[in-house]
């Protein structure tokens, strides 16, 4: 195996390099995942816009499930949402369903011959776009009052927002990598 410093290098279908240990690993993505929530929380008020802010969490449980595979993902992204869910406050269980969900259809986009590809193309922007309005449906139908606003008032004011930020912020990396290649 070719030695890289990069972890989603792959050969074999096995990342090498010096994440190749998978208990290196996947203590790496824990701690990397606990640092993207802790920024969610801390940094996701202050780079609102109109009440809107992107969900770092979200994107790395994608990017996670397209990585590592559909199981992964979702496992990543049922711990997540509890713990955002605790963080926050939320009702318990409603971000954590809503990040399963939306880490089950990223996973399938896995495919370990496409990895790089996907990641450093628009493909990784429109699966975060695909799963994020995915994720903000099951994420505003229990979040709202019905007597508060419709849902479609609702859903359209913050998740379509929601979603497009999230987007936006997918793309960072993308561009990024794609500037390095």
């Amino acid at each position: 195996m070719a030695e890289t410093n990069n972890f989603f290098e792959e050969s074999n279908g096995m990342a090498v390099g010096i994440l190749g240990d998978p208990r290196t690993r996947y203590i790496a993505l824990t701690a990397l995942g606990l640092l993207i929530a802790i920024a969610q929380v801390l940094l996701g008020n202050m780079i609102s816009i109109a009440k809107v802010s992107p969900d770092f969490v979200l994107v790395f449980c994608v990017w996670l499930s397209i990585v590592e595979g559909q199981i992964i993902g979702m496992s990543s992204g049922f711990v997540m949402g509890c713990i955002y869910d605790i963080v926050t406050g939320d009702i318990l269980g409603t971000n954590a369903l809503a990040k399963t969900i939306a880490s089950f259809i990223a996973g399938y986009f896995h495919n370990t011959n496409l990895t790089r590809i996907t990641l450093t193309t628009m493909r990784f922007v429109v699966m975060v776009t695909l799963c994020s309005v995915v994720h903000n449906f099951i994420y505003f139908f229990f979040y709202i009052r019905p007597t508060e606003i419709s849902f479609w008032a609702f859903f359209l004011q913050y998740g379509v927002g929601t979603t497009l930020y999230t987007a936006l912020v997918a793309l960072v990396p993308v561009l990024m990598r794609s500037r390095r290649d």
